[in-house]
């Protein structure tokens, strides 16, 4: 095969992982020798495809060259994590997460990963909620304080399943995780959220002194807990597939975006660096 023609079908499969179609751009790569490939961001880019087409062993093949290539990459780390847990890998996910802390050890994207390793392993609830803590404690986040949220509410901590939630809707203003408290505080304390305002109104709240949004906001009924088993049940479910499996399409902070080349554009991507082998 020409170089040009390898260049040309390597930027096609890219492009198609891009597009989410990655039946396609996986049978691009499997027709090419990506061995001589250095670039991290057009391994990721492989490697996503893999992934999404369930061949987390091609997956994590590719991730490895990308981490020959970049050993000090967050992102090719972290998804080495979860591409090890997806596999039922627990060994490995957890060798590759004590890489991510060598290379990331103050990064607040460890306990995600500690999180799942430990919810592979079947650990108690107890010890789960307490990692869970733990990165709230060093930097919130909407998605993971709803899975506190969840935990809290799931083993009786109703109250403070509330006030997780209570926190999540003055801190974000929208979003899945922040609907998904509005729903669980709903369903906890039986009490339906009030409808969310119009867009004129959602502009005249912006321009309210930032003192009455959180006096508003943090007006909670912390005390009652009237929402029917049923109801917090099917609330409290909502994240859990998601969770479990791993990296989902909206993990876009921190440590899971990867450093910046893994986050070129596709048409900055220098394809033509990369040696056909």
């Amino acid at each position: 095969m020409k170089k040009q023609e390898y260049q040309e079908l390597l930027k096609t499969g890219v492009e198609l992982v891009e597009q989410e179609q990655y039946g396609e751009a996986v049978r691009i790569f499997d027709s090419l020798n990506l061995d001589g490939i250095r670039s991290p961001g057009i391994l990721q880019r492989v490697a996503k495809a893999y992934e999404r087409s369930q061949r987390y062993m091609d997956a994590e093949d590719i991730l490895l060259q990308a981490h020959q290539a970049a050993p000090k990459s967050r992102g090719t780390l972290y998804h080495l994590t979860l591409i090890a847990l997806k596999a039922n890998e627990p060994g490995s996910a957890e060798s590759y997460y004590r890489k991510f802390c060598d290379v990331a050890g103050h990064d607040p994207m460890r306990f995600a990963l500690q999180y799942r390793i430990a919810r592979a392993k079947g650990a108690p609830d107890s010890e789960l909620i307490r990692i869970l803590e733990n990165y709230r404690d060093e930097e919130p986040d909407d998605r993971w304080m709803y899975e506190l949220a969840r935990l809290y509410a799931t083993n009786g901590r109703t109250q403070e399943a509330v006030e997780v939630c209570d926190t999540i809707l003055v801190w974000y203003n929208s979003g899945k995780y922040w609907e998904r408290a509005r729903e669980m505080k709903a369903a906890i304390t039986g009490i339906e959220p009030e409808p969310l305002p119009s867009e004129t109104e959602a502009y005249a709240a912006e321009a309210m002194p930032a003192a009455v949004l959180p006096a508003a906001a943090l007006a909670s009924t912390r005390d009652v807990f009237a929402g029917t088993d049923e109801a917090l049940a099917a609330a409290i479910r909502a994240t859990e597939e998601e969770i479990i499996g791993g990296a989902s399409a909206e993990e876009t902070r921190g440590a899971e975006n990867g450093p910046a080349e893994e986050n070129v554009p596709v048409e900055e991507v220098a394809f033509e660096d990369c040696a056909v082998v």
